[in-house]
């Protein structure tokens, strides 16, 4: 029987082999241990056969949960760097070989969430806080009235504007009340996070980080807002939790078809530095740029291709000279923190 892949869990800090309690996403009485490499490690398990690609949502939601879970357990004892869910590899060789290869990135963002926890706080409109909206906005309430005495005879352009007006006096409150939240929890922070708003309701969905000693000041403020805002608004709060929202690392590898695609759209030979990616992307702008008077209907879709092979090249090189045959193509692999999915227009 083949061996499953490994499910990368998170990297810590650690240059030892250590095991650790819980339930993993693989089979029952599957360990969860690390994988080191220097001064870094992975924290692994068994992984499951088409994860994530073939399951139903429900098995995938619980899966998710696990993973969480092991996450967390982790982060009693170890700083940690959360990774994508659903990010394998094919045995403990490849685990090691991945964080050598990307041991200074890992370096680097342990430096900058050390110490640090995150905190998740949702806030939620009452039923009063409607009800105190149109005690505040008499004009609203008046067209309400007037909507609501004629019951089923009410012209349809009436009720379609009553429900404009509260619509549009909602979106001015939920904008203020988000920047109060804000603005408090930003005194005890040091970065901030939104999240994607999923109900008509939630007024607020956002991740703050924090210094774990200040999980207690950051509470504080929660109560304080809560007291505040008394019972217009409801307040949720999720922490400590590993800053998911600031440093949850994917790890993918590069295709060498596109590598090599891209390497023959500049124009370049079997190796490159950053200069010399750039230098042959410059050359082609004045060619194909859809500005520049160009004649040929292509140039525009060539031009795109241009600028998307320049930023694919630039992201694979680095900072130093690189490879692009094929071997060297597929042993590297690009690291970069996930970018959480805001709402559009939910920023101030």
């Amino acid at each position: 029987m083949a061996m499953s892949k490994r499910h990368i869990y998170c990297i810590i800090e650690s240059g030892k082999e250590e095991n650790f309690p819980g339930e993993g996403i693989g089979e029952k009485d599957s360990e969860i241990y690390s994988v080191p490499a220097g001064d870094i490690a992975a924290v692994v398990g068994e992984s499951m056969p088409g994860l994530p690609l073939t399951m139903r949502k429900e098995e995938l939601v619980g899966k998710l949960a696990t993973h969480q879970a092991v996450v967390e357990q982790v982060m009693k004892k170890h700083t940690v760097l959360p990774v994508k869910f659903g990010t394998t590899a094919r045995d403990n060789d490849e685990v090691a070989s991945n964080l050598l290869r990307a041991a200074d990135q890992f370096r680097g963002l342990f430096d900058y969430i050390r110490g640090k926890i995150e905190e998740d706080v949702v806030a939620f409109w009452s039923k009063k806080a409607l009800e105190d909206l149109l005690r505040e906005k008499p004009e609203i309430e008046t067209a309400k009235d007037g909507v609501s005495a004629r019951g089923k005879k009410a012209p349809l352009e009436d009720v379609v504007r009553v429900g404009q007006m509260i619509a549009v006096a909602l979106a001015q409150r939920k904008k203020e009340c988000a920047r109060d939240i804000i603005d408090c929890l930003k005194q005890c922070s040091l970065d901030m996070r939104r999240n994607r708003i999923a109900r008509d309701d939630m007024i607020l969905n956002a991740a703050f980080l924090l210094r774990e000693g200040d999980q207690k000041l950051f509470d504080n403020k929660v109560v304080e807002l809560n007291d505040r805002f008394e019972d217009r608004i409801d307040f949720r709060c999720v922490g400590p939790l590993p800053p998911y929202s600031f440093s949850t690392v994917e790890m993918s590898r590069f295709s060498f078809e596109e590598i090599d695609a891209a390497r023959k759209r500049l124009g370049l030979g079997m190796s490159a530095e950053p200069a010399a990616i750039k230098e042959a992307h410059l050359k082609l702008i004045p060619k194909l740029h859809p500005d520049g008077g160009q004649s040929d209907p292509d140039a525009a879709r060539e031009f795109d291709e241009a600028s998307k092979a320049f930023q694919l090249l630039s992201r694979y090189c680095g900072t130093g000279e690189s490879s692009f045959n094929r071997e060297a193509v597929e042993k590297e692999i690009l690291i970069k923190v996930l970018e959480i999915d805001n709402e559009a227009g939910d920023r101030d």
